[in-house]
C-alpha cells in the first residue's frame, strides 16, 4: 500500500532486491532500480552506490527503510549525504523465531546494532504497539508517528451471498503461514466439541502450516468438514470472506503477535462478518467485544466454542455485530493512513530544506510555523476538546511548536517532530514567565509566523511575541477569557476583574480571533473587532462516531434512562431542574432510571439530595471516553437542563455534538448557543430553561412518540459539517495562512525567516 499511494503522490524510488517485480503497484513513471545480488546486501550496495551518484537530485529528498537490516542505508543516507531519514515499522524490526543457536546470536547482535543506529533517524511511521517489542530500540515518543495497520477499503466491499436456514455453518481461518503460535490446534479442539452440537458446520483453513504444527491438527486433517486449500489468490480469498458467516483468529497470546494490529481483521469487519478473536493486546483495541465481534480468552478452546455456538443459534446477534462491524470502515481506510504519512514525510522534508538554507523551486518561503501556548494537559477522554484538536491537526499542517505546562504531554496528540518545551516552572505564572522568555530570546530573529493563545493569562505571552519578534498574534477563544465568578470571595474576585481588565487591553493589539462561543454576549466585553473574528461552532470527529448503532445496546423494551453528563457541575447547570422534573415522572413512566455522570462539588450536591438513596438513579464521579460512548448508546433520551445565564448561554456544548452522533433523542434548554444547534422538533426537543415540568413533559415526548424519537434522531444524525473538526481546522488554516500575508498597519509579518 506505501509503494502504491507514495508512486502516485511523490516522486518516488523503489531500490529493492534482484528480480523483484512492482510493475503491478506502481506508476510508469515510478523508478523501480533492482540490486545485482539477489539479497539483502545486493540491495544495501545498490542503494549506497544510487545515493551517491545522485547529488544533484537530493533536495526535497527522504529515505525510507523497511524495519530489517536494510535499515542501514538509512543510517548511511543521514550520516554521509546529509538526507532526512524514516524507517516504516510495519513488523517489529529484527525478528528471528528460529531455534538456530548461531542465528539467534546474530540476530541479538543486529538488534544492539540498530538500537543505536536508530537514534539517528528521524521519524518511525510505526504500525503495531510501540510499547511492546519495539520499546527495545528506545524510540523517543515525539519522533513516532503511529498508526494501526490498513486496507484499501474500496476493493475489499462486496456484497452477501444470502443464505436459507439449511445452509451450512461456515467457519473460516486464515493466515499466509501458521506456526505453533496461531492457534490451530486450539481451533481443531473447538471444532471438535462443535461437530457436536452443530451437525451443518464446516471450517476452512486457509494458508501453508509448519511442520511442527500438522502434529497437533490430525483429528482436523482427518475430518470431512474441514477444508485445507493452501495458498489461495487475494480475489478468492475476498470472494471466500463474503460467503462464510463467521471469522476466527486463534492465536495464543504472545508478544509477537500480541503486538501486530492484523490485517485480516480489518478486511473481515469491513465486509460485515463476524469475527472470533482472543482477547490481545493489538485485537482488543480493534474489537468491542459483543459490539463489532466477539473475543475469547486466549488458548480457551472451550470458550471459543461457546462463543462459536451462540453466533451459530443466535441470528440476530450476527446481524448486530455484522451491521456495526461495517460501521467502523472508516478507521481502517489505507487512504487516510497514507495521507496522513505524505504530510509527515513532507513536514520532515520542508524542516530539512529550511535547516539547510534551501526553499524549494518557486517557492517564496517556508511551512508555515506557529508557537501554540497551551495550559492544557492532554488526555484521550479530550479529543473533542478545542485544545486537543488545534494541538493535533496544527502539528500536521503546519511546523507546529508547543509551549506547555510543567510534566505535560502531547505525544499521544501530535504529530512525530512536533517541538514540545515544558515549562520548567510550576502554576500558570511560572508557565506565563517561561513563554514570555522564550519569545524575549528570540527576539526580533525568531522565526515563527503565528503565536495562538488560549484564552487565559497566558495571552499576555502572545503579547510580548508580538512585540517582540513582529509575529502574528491570534488568541483561540474557546471559552470565556478570565471568568469572573462571585462566589469564590472577594479577594478572588477582585484579582480576576483586574486581571480581565488588563487582557481587555492587550487584547486589542491581538491580529485575529478564533471564537467558538457566542461573540456577542460576555465575549463582547473585550471589544474585539468583528473583522478580527473568525466565528466557528465548537466540532467533533465526526468520523470516529460513524460506527455507533442507533439501537440501543442494552435492554428491555420497558427500560427508559435518562443520561446526563458533565465534566463537573455548577449551581447554574440545572441539576436541580432535572431532579424535580425526574420525580415527577417515577409514577408515569414504569421502569424509569437516571444516570448522572460528573463530579458535583459540595455547594451543589444540595440540588440533588432529595434523589440520594433512589435506586433509580446512580451517580458516577467520572467515566473514560470509551464507556461515556457506551453510556450514550446505552440511553433512551439524553439531557442538558442548563439555566439561562450568559455563562452557559453562550456555548454550543460538545455534549449535544456526541449525543447527536450517537443517535440519541436530546432534549435541552432552550438557551442560546443550544437553539443555534438544535431546531424544536426537527433534531431535538427545547425546553423552557429553569422549568422542571416542562422538562418533564419533554421527556414524556420522548417516552411515548416513537415516531417523533425516530424522527429527530434521524435528523440528529446528519450533523452538518462545520461541526466537523477537520473542516473547522482547515479553515483555521487558511486563516492562519491569510494573515501571515496580510500587512497589519501596513507592515507585514516580520517572521518568514528559516531555519
Amino acid at each position: 500500500m506505501r509503494v502504491r499511494f507514495l508512486s502516485r503522490n511523490a516522486e518516488l524510488t523503489i531500490i529493492c532486491p534482484k528480480g523483484a517485480d512492482f510493475s503491478h503497484h506502481v506508476g510508469s513513471e515510478t523508478a523501480v532500480i533492482r540490486g545485482r545480488f539477489p539479497n539483502k546486501l545486493g540491495v544495501i550496495v545498490e542503494s549506497i552506490r544510487w545515493l551517491s551518484m545522485k547529488r544533484n537530485r537530493r533536495h526535497g529528498m527522504v529515505v525510507i527503510t523497511e524495519p530489517s537490516s536494510i535499515g542501514i542505508v538509512g543510517f548511511i543516507a543521514k550520516m554521509a549525504f546529509a538526507l532526512p531519514w524514516a524507517v516504516d515499522v510495519w513488523d517489529i524490526p529484527l525478528r528471528y523465531l528460529g531455534t538456530n543457536l548461531l542465528m539467534t546470536i546474530k540476530n541479538h547482535l543486529l538488534k544492539l546494532v540498530f538500537r543505536y543506529l536508530y537514534r539517528w533517524a528521524d521519524l518511525f511511521i510505526v504500525g503495531i504497539l510501540p510499547d511492546m517489542g519495539f520499546r527495545y530500540f528506545r524510540v523517543p515518543r515525539e519522533k513516532i508517528l503511529q498508526w494501526q495497520t490498513t486496507i484499501n477499503i474500496n476493493k475489499n466491499l462486496h456484497n452477501h451471498i444470502h443464505k436459507d436456514e439449511k445452509s451450512p455453518f461456515q467457519l473460516l481461518c486464515m493466515r499466509s503461514n501458521h506456526n505453533r503460535y496461531m492457534g490451530l490446534d486450539i481451533l481443531g479442539n473447538a471444532f471438535h466439541l462443535l461437530e457436536k452440537k452443530i451437525p451443518n458446520i464446516r471450517l476452512w483453513i486457509i494458508g501453508d502450516i509448519d511442520r511442527d504444527v500438522e502434529k497437533s491438527i490430525t483429528e482436523l486433517r482427518a475430518s470431512p468438514r474441514v477444508t485445507f486449500t493452501g495458498f489461495m489468490e487475494h480475489s478468492n480469498l475476498l470472494k471466500l470472506i463474503a460467503a462464510v458467516d463467521c471469522c476466527v483468529i486463534p492465536w495464543k497470546d504472545v508478544e509477537d503477535l500480541a503486538q501486530t494490529y492484523p490485517a485480516k481483521v480489518m478486511e473481515y469487519m469491513t465486509q460485515g462478518k463476524v469475527l472470533v478473536a482472543p482477547r490481545i493486546r493489538g485485537i482488543s483495541e480493534m474489537i468491542d467485544d459483543g459490539y463489532n465481534g466477539l473475543l475469547f480468552t486466549p488458548g480457551n478452546y472451550v470458550e471459543l466454542a461457546e462463543k462459536i455456538e451462540t453466533l451459530a443459534s443466535d441470528a440476530k446477534l450476527r446481524e448486530y455485530i455484522s451491521t456495526n462491524a461495517k460501521r467502523y470502515v472508516a478507521k481502517f481506510d489505507g487512504a487516510l493512513k497514507n495521507q496522513c504519512i505524505l504530510d509527515s514525510l513532507t513536514e520532515l522534508s520542508d524542516d530539512h530544506n529550511a535547516q539547510s538554507g534551501i526553499l524549494p523551486e518557486g517557492a517564496s518561503q517556508a511551512k508555515l510555523r506557529v508557537v501554540f501556548v497551551c495550559s492544557a494537559r492532554p488526555v484521550s477522554d479530550d479529543r473533542n476538546m478545542n485544545y486537543y484538536q488545534r494541538a493535533h491537526f496544527l502539528s500536521h499542517q503546519s511546523c507546529l511548536t508547543i509551549i506547555a505546562p510543567q510534566g505535560a504531554d502531547y505525544s499521544g496528540v501530535i504529530a512525530a517532530g512536533t517541538h514540545v518545551l515544558n515549562s520548567p516552572w510550576k502554576g500558570s505564572f511560572g508557565h506565563l514567565a517561561y513563554a514570555m522568555l522564550y519569545f524575549l530570546k528570540a527576539g526580533k530573529k525568531g522565526r515563527n509566523n503565528i503565536v495562538i493563545t488560549g484564552p487565559s493569562i497566558l495571552g499576555a505571552s502572545g503579547f510580548i511575541a508580538k512585540i517582540a519578534t513582529g509575529c502574528r498574534w491570534v488568541v483561540d477563544v474557546w471559552d470565556i477569557p478570565i471568568r469572573v465568578d462571585e462566589s469564590l470571595g472577594l479577594g478572588h474576585y477582585l484579582h480576576l476583574k483586574l486581571v480581565r481588565r488588563i487582557m481587555k487591553y492587550l487584547y486589542r493589539s491581538a491580529d485575529h480571533s478564533i471564537v467558538s462561543i457566542i461573540p456577542d454576549m460576555e465575549f463582547r466585553y473585550f471589544g474585539i473587532p468583528e473583522e478580527k473574528m473568525l466565528i466557528l461552532p465548537n466540532a467533533i470527529w465526526q468520523d470516529s462516531y460513524s460506527r455507533q448503532s442507533t439501537v440501543r445496546r442494552d435492554a428491555h423494551a420497558s427500560d427508559f434512562t435518562i443520561l446526563c453528563m458533565r465534566s463537573t457541575y455548577s449551581q447554574h447547570m440545572g441539576l436541580d431542574t432535572l431532579a424535580d422534573a425526574f420525580i415527577s415522572l417515577k409514577e408515569r413512566i414504569p421502569g424509569i432510571s437516571m444516570v448522572i455522570v460528573g463530579h458535583i462539588p459540595p455547594h451543589v450536591k444540595k440540588q440533588v439530595m432529595k434523589l440520594e438513596g433512589s435506586a433509580q438513579v446512580r451517580f458516577i464521579d467520572h467515566m473514560k471516553h470509551e464507556k461515556l460512548v457506551e453510556a450514550i448508546r446505552d440511553s433512551s433520551v439524553c439531557v442538558i437542563p442548563f439555566k439561562n445565564i450568559p455563562d452557559l448561554a453562550q456555548t454550543y456544548p460538545i455534549k449535544i455534538l456526541e449525543y447527536f452522533s450517537q443517535g440519541r433523542p436530546v432534549v435541552a434548554s432552550n438557551i442560546a448557543g443550544i437553539s443555534n444547534m438544535m431546531k424544536h422538533g426537527v433534531n431535538g426537543l427545547l425546553f423552557r430553561a429553569g422549568d422542571a415540568s416542562d422538562l418533564a413533559e419533554k421527556i414524556l415526548t420522548i417516552y411515548r412518540d416513537k415516531e417523533l424519537v425516530s424522527k429527530i434522531t434521524s435528523g440528529a444524525a446528519h450533523l452538518d459539517e462545520r461541526y466537523d473538526c477537520r473542516a473547522k481546522s482547515s479553515e483555521i488554516l487558511s486563516t492562519l495562512n491569510q494573515l501571515r500575508h496580510t500587512e497589519v498597519n501596513g507592515h507585514p509579518c516580520k517572521c518568514n525567516l528559516e531555519y
